[in-house]
């Protein structure tokens, strides 16, 4: 596209005219365009942190909370999932500390309904979007010293 003059300016007997690429032409610009537009919002930190704060004690209150030692597994889907079954737990999110285990990962990764979180990725949509929260104690210290 170009930005020349269409034809020069005196002589022709036609009105004057710069570029062809402005809107009064077929095959020219859109006088009023679309516009993206963002509809993010920001939170403030302290907000952010009082809703974290508001999801835990939620789910504390509820019973819905499970603090682990350990998460240890052989690699196994079935036997995790027996496990969670014997626990009553069919929808869950975990949270991990600094190392997650591998043979954990790998197991969990195939439950329907079980999501492995670290302790950095914490958020109020995952922990409202799941019934069940379970926190290894390693990741327990890094949440306190988060929220305090």
């Amino acid at each position: 596209m170009t930005t020349a003059k269409m034809y020069k300016q005196k002589g022709t007997g036609k009105a004057r005219h710069g570029s062809g690429a402005v809107s009064q032409f077929r095959g020219g610009g859109m006088a009023h365009g679309p516009v993206v537009h963002k509809h993010s919002h920001r939170l403030n930190k302290k907000v952010r942190k009082l809703g974290l704060v508001s999801a835990l004690s939620n789910k504390f209150q509820l019973g819905k909370l499970i603090v682990l030692e350990n998460l240890t597994c052989d690699g196994k889907t079935s036997t995790l999932k027996k496990n969670f079954d014997k626990m009553g737990i069919s929808n869950a999110l975990v949270i991990c500390g600094e190392k997650i285990d591998e043979n954990f990962a790998k197991a969990s990764s195939n439950i329907k309904n079980l999501d492995l979180l670290s302790y950095q990725g914490l958020n109020v949509y995952d922990i409202i979007k799941k019934d069940n929260l379970i926190i290894v104690d390693d990741a327990l210290k890094y949440i306190e010293e988060r929220l305090s």
